[in-house]
């Protein structure tokens, strides 16, 4: 969303909404103190929690006795690969995913990056500019460098390479060739820990990063919970005290406190979710779940329009929404936890106004790498350059020609009396804008 969107935003909100954004900030400020003042898990209490007497025990109970059917248990693999097969390509394009983790290879919007297969990943570099920030506590970090981009080693500490490798681990027929997958998971995953402790360097700055980062560990780690590599009580017990430090980090620091929280909060309350649902006997996870429940509801119906529409009038974060709505929605469903049904019907919506933003030609996926890539240049006011690009198409989009063959049907978003923008370009009532 763009400034001028936020502000308008901001105004339409009663007295009563700002006084709770500034709430907010004061429950913030609360959350930050109990935090520095906890005691961190160490490995007698994770035992405790997970009801294991000894290190070795803890494979035992933390992923062999797995209750629920999350899409990355283990019991999931052959219903996957059976989905993989109907889809054409669809398994070797998993595999291709897989093989590209394993070279320790990244698409950072756009720009390839490779540290090679069993090497050490450069964590604190941003690969683009060439600048490595210094592992120093978040407090002491400056972010905002000319030239330099904090998103540009995000990407990569996201760990969603780790979900790739556990798709190469299911993908993969031959017995040593999912064996390499596991010691790659075993290796990046330390890698990064012992690279970034928490609290510290550019990884820890921001809750959505650590949250999204949570997510795809703990769905890695439960992908892998039938390898031995992934078992042995030197790899295990850090990995499950880190989630535990990863959700209690995101809780602390929930990206609430603006006027108009948006999808880094949504982020922050997937993480807590999925990392909660697949590790129930993490201490604080009880908790931390009920709060992303709530919440979830809570920003469905707040950041997206009764059209299914993302309120930030954006299409790659329209997308990003998709995607994270989605993921809670999938890991819950499968764990015996209802997000409501008003919020699966504004997802399904979600996904309709998506469909119907497509072009006819197919050009959604070159268009969809254009603003991507506008988003990273560091040459342009960071992410929020993708605006400019997002909103142009140049030829009326199928929401246009649905909209037209059956006005019944919930309004396209197109002129203010949606109060949203129109990635298509076109507006069914205005025709097209200026450009």
């Amino acid at each position: 969303m763009r400034t001028l969107g936020y502000y308008s935003t901001i105004a339409r909100l009663a007295p009563g909404g700002l006084a709770r954004g500034m709430a907010r900030r004061v429950q913030g400020v609360a959350r930050q103190a109990l935090y520095r003042r906890r005691e961190r898990l160490e490995e007698p209490r994770l035992l405790e929690a997970f009801g294991a007497s000894t290190s070795e025990e803890l494979a035992e109970r933390a992923l062999s006795s797995r209750p629920g059917g999350a899409w990355c248990e283990v019991r999931q693999r052959s219903s996957l690969l059976e989905a993989l097969a109907e889809l054409p390509g669809a398994g070797e394009r998993a595999l291709e995913r897989a093989r590209a983790a394993l070279r320790g290879e990244y698409d950072v919007f756009g720009t390839r990056v490779c540290f090679g297969e069993g090497q050490p990943v450069d964590w604190s570099r941003d690969p683009v500019s060439g600048y490595r920030y210094p592992v120093v506590p978040v407090e002491q970090l400056r972010l905002e460098r000319p030239g330099v981009d904090p998103k540009f080693p995000w990407v990569i500490g996201r760990l969603d390479c780790l979900v790739a490798l556990g798709q190469g681990y299911w993908a993969e027929r031959g017995e040593e060739a999912r064996r390499g997958f596991a010691r790659a998971f075993v290796a990046r995953t330390l890698d990064f820990l012992q690279a970034n402790p928490v609290g510290q360097g550019v990884h820890w700055t921001c809750g959505m990063e650590v949250a999204l980062r949570a997510a795809n560990l703990a769905q890695a780690l439960v992908m892998f919970s039938d390898a031995p590599e992934a078992r042995r009580p030197e790899f295990l017990v850090p990995v499950l005290e880190s989630l535990a430090e990863h959700t209690a980090w995101v809780e602390a620091h929930l990206e609430d406190k603006g006027a108009v929280p948006n999808n880094h909060l949504v982020s922050n309350y997937v993480g807590l979710l999925v990392t909660g649902l697949l590790f129930p006997e993490l201490p604080d996870a009880p908790r931390q779940v009920a709060r992303a429940v709530a919440g979830l509801r809570t920003q469905m119906a707040a950041q997206v329009h009764a059209e299914g529409t993302s309120f930030e009038g954006s299409v790659p974060y329209h997308r990003l929404s998709v995607e994270l709505f989605t993921l809670a929605l999938v890991v819950a469903r499968g764990q015996g936890v209802d997000l409501g049904a008003r919020y699966a019907a504004r997802l399904h919506r979600m996904y309709e106004a998506s469909r119907a933003w497509k072009p006819p030609s197919g050009g959604w996926r070159r268009r969809w790498a254009t603003t991507t890539r506008a988003a990273s240049s560091p040459s342009r006011s960071g992410i929020h350059a993708s605006r400019a690009t997002s909103h142009r198409w140049e030829r009326p989009s199928s929401v246009t020609r649905s909209w037209r063959r059956d006005p019944s049907r919930t309004r396209p978003p197109g002129c203010s009396d949606c109060r949203v923008s129109n990635p298509s370009g076109v507006c069914p009532r205005r025709g097209p804008r200026a450009r």
